[in-house]
């Protein structure tokens, strides 16, 4: 028997610089329990740190799994699709699985379970699930990200609207995965990935945590904390990143879209006004041209919620 030709699911991991963390995520792979062939693509793009050692031994431990891919220069900084292409390309299974190399799966099953659901529901293209979240920052904390998660349907409007689906939590139709359209300007490379799954079909959620996702302290997420100055910079990418998504997805997702892009106005009205940047007066007033009332709702509803935390802030320091 060909095993290349009855690959059922192919797990995409990549990795830079996991090696901390690239343990659990491989274990997490090699312990999957399925009836079927899956190959795990571990693609490392040029680390500096002990993660291709740990790619080789587990490559070495487990052939018939692990498949690595080891770049000798960094392909994500070219920001020219190269990395994309170069992941794509060794894709064998009808389902693509993420989990990058700071996550990892928990749930032995998890594999199973979803490709059983995708087998029955051809009219699905995407099945996710509820996973555990770790931030790191000053303190590591557990949070519940995702608590608004449930079982059943979700529409490209809800994904968009609330960042839905953990990025280690999906199961894919390949071509969905390999189709998607790419642009240099994607900020938030996965959430492209569901908007193509949605309009070629549905999307299911499994409300069972099934993963762990890790929001680093150096990662895209939580590294701009902090800094004025870099979250104006990333509020403003995000609303390019939404009107591109516009673009390529007419039609998917429009009041999902342009709720993420009033909250991202709002934020950069505010960051403006901390930042006593006279141009916040003409980024409310085009705002709210641009929303009308939902623009001003957002704004009070951010300025009142940071009132909030930084009387929390001051009367915690105060109890002290």
């Amino acid at each position: 028997m060909n095993k290349d030709k009855n690959i059922k699911v192919s797990v995409v991991c990549l990795v830079y610089n996991h090696g901390k963390y690239l343990r659990d995520c491989l274990e997490g792979i090699v312990r999957q329990k399925t009836d079927f062939f899956f190959e795990a693509i571990i693609h490392d793009d040029c680390s500096t740190d002990d993660s291709v050692e740990i790619i080789n031994e587990y490559a070495v431990k487990y052939p018939t799994i692990i498949r690595p891919i080891l770049e000798e220069v960094n392909l994500y900084s070219k920001h020219n699709g190269s990395l994309r292409r170069a992941v794509d390309k060794e894709v064998k299974g009808e389902y693509v699985a993420l989990c990058e190399g700071d996550d990892f799966w928990t749930d032995p099953t998890k594999l199973q379970m979803q490709v059983d659901f995708l087998d029955l529901h051809p009219d699905y293209t995407l099945c996710f699930h509820n996973v555990h979240v770790i931030i790191e920052s000053n303190r590591r904390q557990f949070v519940k990200i995702y608590s608004h998660l449930k079982t059943g349907d979700y529409s490209a409007n809800e994904i968009i609207s609330k960042w839905t689906v953990p990025t280690c939590s999906a199961v894919m139709r390949s071509e969905c995965y390999i189709d998607r359209p790419y642009d240099r300007d994607f900020v938030v490379g996965d959430n492209v990935i569901w908007m193509n799954c949605c309009h070629y079909g549905k999307a299911y959620c499994i409300n069972e945590k099934m993963a762990t996702y890790r929001r680093r302290k150096d990662g895209w997420t939580l590294s701009s904390y902090g800094n004025k100055e870099k979250k104006l910079l990333t509020c403003n990418r995000y609303i390019l990143h939404l009107d591109l998504l516009s673009k390529y997805f007419p039609g998917i997702a429009v009041d999902g879209i342009r709720e993420k892009k009033i909250e991202y106005w709002a934020r950069i009205a505010i960051l403006e006004m901390g930042m006593l940047k006279p141009q916040f007066v003409k980024t409310i007033r085009n705002g709210g041209q641009l929303f009308g009332m939902s623009f001003y709702r957002s704004l009070l509803g951010q300025l009142i919620t940071k009132i909030i935390i930084r009387i929390k802030v001051v009367y915690n320091k105060l109890k002290r």
